[in-house]
């Protein structure tokens, strides 16, 4: 059995903006950066 990590950059922005009556209302921006380790766990046959 093989157990090993790697790690994963996630990058997640969003953005928003609301108009009423033709007027811009609001903006708005969220923005995430994660860096995940992932767990690896394989199985070698030989």
């Amino acid at each position: 059995m093989l157990i090993g990590a790697h790690v994963t950059q996630f990058d997640f922005a969003i953005d928003g903006e609301a108009r009423v009556n033709g007027q811009t209302a609001t903006t708005l921006r969220r923005e995430r950066d994660v860096l995940a380790p992932l767990p690896t766990i394989g199985v070698q046959a030989q």
